[in-house]
């Protein structure tokens, strides 16, 4: 009879694991040794505007390139050097003269760490410096792979383009309940605008990753989709799928 309890409380607690929800593994970024070769012929995107890179940086033999595309193309290089992980860049200086852009305006000295992150949802190479980080562009998370957010396990989406077909809210979390987040529409050109928690129809949004599993959402069955929208600032959060379409 004691055998029979200890083999019941097994069963049950081997139950009790094998029903746990899916967590979030510990985030694990490192920096790294740089070498010329994680450098030389890669293209890096300022980030924290998705695939919508206005600011550029590319690497020659102990020349670095920056590029700005935000109002025609305006240009700069630097000298920089490389000790363990650390990136140290010289001020900017004029880019060989052309007629096709306009002088960068001068960046101070910084010095940026390479590092690396296997957990990240946008790019799992960095150069992380202390005014902006820069993502290297061949390290954007591809489609499919399992991800997670906040605790939540998504799918990535790889940062495809999509487009609200009606008007969306725009929630904090991938449930119809869930507070909504209120953002600024407006633009560098236009200035701000009312805040506002609908995401409008017709507006592009960058697919970051879904539910593994669709929602049941009124009469409805969709994934729910963790997008970014442009707007004065750049704002991520949640839409369900019904009110979507990928470009």
């Amino acid at each position: 009879m004691k055998q029979q309890k200890i083999l019941l409380i097994g069963l049950l607690l081997l139950g009790f694991g094998c029903n746990k929800k899916s967590k979030e593994p510990a985030a694990a970024p490192s920096a790294v040794d740089v070498s010329t070769a994680d450098l030389i012929g890669k293209t890096w995107g300022a980030t924290g505007t998705g695939p919508r890179y206005h600011l550029e940086l590319s690497f020659a033999d102990k020349v670095a390139k920056f590029e700005s595309h935000a109002e025609g193309v305006t240009c700069g290089i630097a000298d920089y050097s490389l000790s363990g992980n650390t990136i140290a860049f010289g001020k900017t200086r004029p880019c060989p003269k052309a007629d096709d852009y306009v002088v960068l305006r001068e960046l101070p000295e910084q010095k940026c760490r390479y590092v690396v992150d296997p957990t990240a949802i946008q790019h799992t190479i960095t150069l992380q410096c202390a005014a902006m980080s820069f993502g290297r562009l061949d390290s954007l998370l591809p489609a499919g792979r399992k991800v997670f957010h906040d605790g939540i396990e998504l799918i990535s989406e790889g940062w495809a383009h999509g487009e609200t077909v009606t008007a969306a809210k725009f929630r904090s979390r991938p449930e119809k309940t869930a507070a909504t987040i209120a953002y600024d529409p407006g633009n560098e050109m236009e200035g701000s605008k009312p805040k506002t928690d609908v995401i409008a129809a017709g507006t592009t949004v960058v697919l970051i990753g879904r539910t593994p599993n669709k929602h049941k959402v009124e009469k409805w069955e969709n994934y729910w989709y963790f997008v970014e929208v442009y707007g004065l600032d750049t704002y991520r959060g949640w839409v369900f799928g019904e009110l979507l379409k990928k470009k």
